[in-house]
């Protein structure tokens, strides 16, 4: 017998910064809470307090702590108070609080009044004055709800105080002009100037909805205008000038700078007022733009961080200067905090387990069909993800990685920790594992084992702005022929290779880097004579690949079954490749990283 080290998950990189920044979404993470569904495994799509039917818009008020959702099929718009409701402790199905468009929670005709609406879509809000913008879509408006005239508290119907988009109340007219509008969607306000901005199919509208503003009332004139050269024109294009289809927008009033997804064109434009202000005669271009390479492409691509797919929505962490966009192929992150730059690679997905989406393989906790609408709580750390086909909201939490404690102890602000999960299921703690922890050469500085609650943790010896890399290895005794390392019956989704890990405030910055590929034997193990074959056909005796990405994730879709499981390297030798065992110890630094970067959560107190 001879004893053989096998790595389970991925090496890390961990840079040490100084205290300000929060990041610590990881890829392919479960949602810790659901809304409109009792669980994470059903699909009813209903009328009631509790359920919902296409889901469109979601909108999180920090200074409320309630949540609105636009309910589309069932014309109304739900909200959630979490001061009345705790997601912590609410059991689900979590119900609505109050309604909007609707006399109460089992109707929902559609209707072009006061009290009504007809699919809507989108939502802004102005904490300030207390006001909540929706965008009603199939009413050719905005309304214009005024908390201070008609609290939320009154019974409903509650009427909107103010219509943008039509004359009044009791028109639905299509138009192209200045003060109409034709079918808005997304919606973005920035309390700095009072600005309301209206995605207006193939433009932006701009409004002064300033309640001191003379003119501020129904009907009234857009101020700026951008994806078209005047207030009438309805061009279609790919430039710098021209959108095809705005859905989503979101705004950040500190940087000046809007976010406008292009769906059709597989794109995020970027505008940068700081460059170009709105005063300026139109067309305005944007400044950047994420997704494409320049201004004039138009691909779609899965499996790209530099690429979106039917983008819709978006949404800011105005904290950490995170940009969260939803499509087709989930939620993309974006960490702008070193600035924006032009084709920019994400950080993160959510939704899958990598970039390589869609992931649509069923209705879990870590699944989505796909991301209608996005709001980011900054104060909770959560992402709220409207998943419209599954009838459903889920609830990313940044301090509860899809159940994972936290198991890290109180002591100095300057600390590495976290805790070991399985790699199958990402939630199962790992106790007794040892944890190395060396420097940016690869010199191992200390090694200690997880506790019983598969947490680690390293205190001393840490020096900000300095690299280090943490490696959690398996022993385990293996023959000269060695068998692999069992793990769980897996489901028909496949597995997930990462490590939950906790942060301190200081913050810790992550670089994922791959190790080589995983290979899963189906039903036995790995003998010396049925040696892995890197592309087979499924079935009991077949082989799985699971390949480790560059940005520390790996996918694989196979049958449900018992798999065992060991780590393989790529080996090249004259133009061939070949596939060998990891060495049992780790190879000298410094190791490569790949460009794509996260902060560990700093939920370890003070």
């Amino acid at each position: 017998m001879m004893p053989q080290r096998f790595w389970i998950g991925f090496i890390l990189a961990l840079t040490i910064f100084l205290p300000g920044r929060v990041v610590a979404f990881v890829n392919g993470q479960n949602a810790a809470y659901v809304l409109g569904e009792p669980n994470f495994t059903s699909v009813s799509g209903n009328l009631s307090r509790n359920g919902m039917n296409s889901p469109q818009g979601v909108l999180f008020d920090t200074s409320t702590a309630r949540l609105f959702v636009a309910d589309v099929q069932n014309n109304r718009v739900l909200v959630y108070d979490f001061n009345l409701t705790p997601l912590l402790t609410t059991p689900a199905p979590i119900p609505a609080s109050y309604v909007l468009g609707q006399p109460d929670f089992v109707s929902n005709g559609a209707a072009t009044t006061r009290n009504g609406m007809n699919g809507p879509i989108n939502l802004a809000y102005d904490a300030s004055n207390q006001r909540l913008f929706v965008s009603d879509g199939w009413n050719h408006r905005v309304l214009v709800y005024d908390f201070t005239l008609t609290p939320l508290t009154n019974p409903a119907p509650i009427p909107a105080s103010v219509v943008l988009g039509q004359p009044n109340f009791n028109t639905n007219s299509q138009n192209t002009t200045q003060s109409g509008l034709s079918s808005p969607a997304g919606l973005a306000y920035d309390p700095s100037s009072h600005s309301l901005f209206v995605g207006d199919d193939r433009r932006i509208l701009v409004f002064d909805v300033d309640p001191l503003f003379e003119a501020y009332g129904d009907g009234m004139n857009a101020y700026a205008v951008l994806g078209e050269p005047d207030f009438t024109s309805m061009n279609m294009g790919t430039s710098q000038t021209l959108l095809l289809s705005t859905l989503g927008l979101a705004y950040d009033s500190s940087a000046q700078q809007l976010f406008a997804t292009d769906m059709i064109n597989e794109r995020v434009l970027v505008y940068d007022f700081t460059i170009t202000p709105l005063t300026n005669p139109a067309p305005i271009p944007a400044s950047f733009v994420l997704g494409q390479p320049d201004f004039t492409s138009r691909t779609a691509q899965y499996g790209a961080q530099n690429s979106e797919v039917n983008p819709v929505p978006v949404s800011l962490d105005p904290v950490s200067r995170r940009l969260f966009v939803g499509g087709s192929n989930g939620v993309i992150e974006y960490d702008l905090w070193g600035g924006i730059t032009n084709d920019m690679n994400a950080a993160h997905v959510l939704g899958g387990p990598n970039f390589l989406g869609p992931y649509r393989i069923g209705v879990t906790a870590g699944s989505m069909f796909g991301a209608n609408g996005l709001a980011y709580d900054p104060t909770n750390r959560r992402l709220f993800v409207v998943d419209d086909v599954w009838d459903r909201v889920l609830v990313f939490d940044e301090n509860n990685l899809g159940g994972t404690p936290n198991a890290c102890p109180s002591g100095p602000a300057m600390q590495i920790c976290g805790t070991v999960v399985a790699t199958e299921d990402g939630v199962t703690t790992l106790p007794g594992v040892p944890v190395e922890l060396r420097d940016w050469h690869g010199t191992l500085l200390t090694t200690q084992k997880t506790n019983d609650s598969g947490a680690y943790s390293f205190t001393t010896g840490l020096t900000a702005g300095n690299t280090y890399y943490i490696n959690p290895v398996i022993d385990r005794t293996q023959s000269a022929i060695p068998t692999q390392y069992p793990i769980q019956s897996l489901p028909g989704i496949g597995a997930q290779a990462n490590l939950a890990l906790r942060g301190w405030p200081g913050t810790l910055q992550v670089n994922t880097a791959g190790v080589g590929s995983f290979i899963l034997i189906s039903t036995t193990a790995y003998s010396g004579s049925n040696a892995p074959t890197m592309s087979p056909a499924l079935g009991s005796s077949g082989f799985y690949t699971l390949t480790a990405k560059g940005d520390g994730t790996a996918a694989l879709s196979a049958s449900p079954g018992s798999y065992y499981m060991t780590c393989w390297q790529q080996q090249l030798s004259n133009g061939s490749v070949t596939y060998i065992r990891n060495p049992a110890t780790s190879s000298s630094g410094p190791y490569a990283t790949s460009p794509n970067q996260v902060t560990i959560i700093p939920a370890c107190g003070s």
